[in-house]
């Protein structure tokens, strides 16, 4: 009986072993069988000063359309004035794409980029529309940022004595860069450093961090980033106390 017993036990040992690694196998399998977000940016080629223009994003995860995206965010600015952007929320149309009207109100040719979260990733792409009539000085499409590449996202509210959320968009030829290491240190008007946060990934290409600053007035943001041999730094002005 004590030997039926023992190998009952042990065959019941092996088996939950076997069970346990089937099911890690499992687990390990659906991690690779994540597809990233892809995202099209729909636009007309062209357009007219002051007419309405629609901002399409269409956002899909192995060819299924995403219609939970956390965020969608439409980035414009006139072709080599990105320091001049504006930021343009997008509407949720719940069938996977993402809308937003604008209207623009002069000749050139413009960049839409749209910065979307979903599903703890993030895609950024580009898509130009040419308005009106731009002369040929205009019309110099802005070119894919090649190599490692950081865009700051200015934040909303800045308050003084509150938490400031400090976010930037990291990739890399175009892609979202996963795992890189961010650093934000925070400089005052008397070119003190004053702080220094880590950015953690919140979503693949989408770093965040925290800071409190208790003095209203401008501060710089240093922004390293690294990624394998790849280091980019990026310098960007922070004024605490006023409201976008």
């Amino acid at each position: 009986m004590k030997k039926g017993w023992k190998l009952g036990f042990v065959l019941l040992l092996i088996g939950g072993l076997l069970l346990g690694c089937s099911a890690n196998n499992d687990e390990t399998e659906d991690a690779k069988d994540i597809h990233p977000i892809e995202v099209t940016i729909e636009l007309p080629e062209k357009g007219d000063v002051n007419e309405e223009i629609e901002l399409k994003a269409i956002v899909t995860q192995n060819k299924e359309k995403v219609a939970d995206a956390d965020e969608v965010m439409f980035e414009v600015w006139e072709d080599g004035k990105k320091d001049e952007s504006t930021m343009v929320e997008g509407t949720n149309n719940e069938d996977g794409t993402y809308t937003a009207p604008y209207t623009f109100d002069r000749d050139g040719v413009f960049v839409v980029q749209a910065h979307v979260t979903a599903r703890g990733m993030h895609n950024m792409p580009k898509q130009t529309i040419t308005i009106g009539n731009p002369t040929n000085e205009m019309a110099h499409h802005d070119q894919m940022e090649e190599g490692l590449s950081v865009h700051w996202m200015e934040p909303e509210m800045n308050p003084v004595g509150k938490p400031i959320e400090l976010i930037v968009h990291v990739n890399k030829d175009g892609q979202p860069v996963e795992n890189a290491t961010v650093k934000f240190t925070i400089i005052n008007e008397a070119n003190k450093e004053i702080a220094k946060v880590d950015g953690e990934m919140s979503a693949i290409g989408e770093y965040k961090g925290t800071v409190t600053l208790e003095q209203e007035g401008h501060y710089k943001v240093l922004t390293m980033v690294h990624s394998g041999e790849d280091m980019v730094e990026k310098e960007e002005i922070l004024h605490v106390g006023h409201s976008h």
